[in-house]
Formats: structure tokens, sequence, C-alpha cells
């Protein structure tokens, strides 16, 4: 009995390390069409997903869905790590669609851009300061100051909600360029962070403005675009700049010291340059 017992707890053991293992091998661009949860909310979370993403780019920071319905296609990202919130706060994320699936079809003057949050340095900078303050602490410190930890949560949240009202749209006829998230288009964005300050962003467009029908799919590009920080002081090419020392609690203009190319650390250049990739989606059927 107990050799039978034993069996079963080590079977167990590797079908859950199996399990895990598994949900760690996500690929960096999305393999497959994804039929959108039938209650789906563009609120910023990812509960009727439970959570569950089917791309991880670890050049842009993300995990992200791509997904759609009958009637809308839809991106749902979650930041990797305090910088990821970081970049998408002040700098947004652009999805570009384009029907040419060939190499230059970034060129494609009927493609469609919409990003998302549209941010300036007077309205982002106060959301990514209480992002950086929550991260100064480790997570012993974080469990420690809870109470504190959540109320910074519930503050950048209300934070959000007041700050990202603008969409900027490209390439849709009759859609004015910039939208208020408010809109009548049905094209909607929303912008949050989880209890433990991770930012969720969302995103849906309607399959009329793209050109697209489940009636008959068809293979479609995309680009997921983490543009820079705008008034982050760039590196240019890579060539010695400034950048700054302020420490773990954030970085900011004050302090800045000339440091070579050498010395430039990951996550600045992260910060100082957009990062992007091309995938391939085809709509699924119900």
């Amino acid at each position: 009995m107990k050799s039978i017992k034993f069996v079963l707890a080590v079977a167990a053991l590797i079908l859950i390390t199996d399990i895990v293992a598994n949900a760690q091998k996500l690929p960096a661009i999305q393999q497959v069409s994804v039929r959108a949860p039938g209650n789906i909310k563009i609120d910023g979370k990812t509960t009727e997903w439970n959570d569950i993403f089917y791309a991880k780019n670890n050049n842009d920071r993300i995990l992200y869905t791509i997904s759609n319905d009958d009637d809308k296609l839809y991106l749902t990202v979650q930041a990797l790590g305090k910088f990821g919130n970081e970049k998408i706060v002040e700098g947004g994320v652009t999805l570009t669609i384009s029907h040419s699936v060939e190499k230059k079809r970034e060129k494609d003057t009927s493609n469609i851009s919409i990003t998302f949050p549209l941010a300036t340095l007077a309205n982002s900078s106060g959301v990514s300061t209480i992002s950086s303050n929550y991260f100064y602490f480790d997570s012993k410190e974080r469990q420690a100051r809870k109470k504190e930890c959540d109320s910074l949560v519930n503050v950048i949240n209300e934070r959000a909600d007041k700050t990202f009202k603008v969409i900027k749209i490209a390439g849709i006829k009759d859609v004015d360029t910039l939208i208020s998230v408010y809109n009548a288009t049905g094209i909607k964005a929303a912008v949050r962070f989880d209890q433990n300050m991770i930012l969720v962003y969302e995103l849906a467009i309607p399959l009329k403005y793209l050109g697209l029908t489940t009636d008959n799919p068809v293979k479609f590009s995309y680009d997921i675009k983490i543009n820079h920080k705008p008034y982050f002081r760039r590196l240019g090419n890579y060539s010695p700049g400034l950048v700054s020392h302020a420490g773990s609690g954030g970085m900011t203009m004050e302090g800045m010291v000339p440091i070579s190319e050498n010395d430039v650390p990951p996550d600045i250049i992260y910060l100082s340059f957009a990062t992007d990739f091309w995938g391939e989606y085809t709509l699924a059927k119900k």
C-alpha cells in the first residue's frame, strides 16, 4: 500500500512539475487563434481569462494575448516588472494592424494603428512615481507594509482613471485622430494595476474598422510596440549619453552623470528606445 501511495505521489509531483514547466514555455509570439471569453470586459482586469496569457515577449517585456469574437479584435497585455509598468505608462502601447504579411508590411499605407495610453510628462509622471514607490520595497517589506502597499494600488488606479482618457487613432476613415475612452465608435481601452502593482492593458477594436470578418477569416499581421518615454533623455544609437543614477526609487532628470555606452544598464536602454515585434493572426471562428 505504501509503495502505491509513493508511486501516486511521485506521479502527481511529475504532473505538477510538467504543468509548471509548460506554463513557463510560452512562445515569444502567439502561435494560435483565440476566441475571447464571452464575458470579456475592457477594464484592465484579466479575471475572465483566469490570468492566462498565450505569449511572453521578453523584448517588449510583456505577456500578451490577441483574441477575437465575431465583432471585435482584442489585445490584452500584462507588463513584466516595474520598468514595463513605467514604459507603458509614459510611452504607451501602439498596436498596428496590417493586411500585408510581407516583410515591408510596416510601410503599408493602409495600416491602422491605435496608441494608448496617450501620456504627457504632466499627467503620467505621477502614475509612474506611485508605481516606483511601490517597488522601492522588496517583497518582504511589501508584505510587512501590506496596508500601505494596498493603499498605493488604490491610489494609482484612481490616478490612472483620471489620467488616461485619450486614444490616438491612425488610418481609420471617419474616426478622429484623438478620441475619448468614452466614445461611440466601439473602440475601447483601459489600463489598471493589479494587487501586486502589475500593469494590465486592454484594447478592443471593432472588426469593421479593420476590414476583417470571421465569415471569411484571412491571415493578417500585427505589430505591438512599447514606445519609449518621450521626454526621457535618449541614448542615440547607444552612443555615450546621460542616464540617471537616482536609485531604486525611480529615475529623475536630477543628478544626471555621463557614462560610457558599456556602462548603460539594460533597463535604461529598454526605457530609452521603442521595442516592438510583428506577429501574424487569423480570426478564430466559433
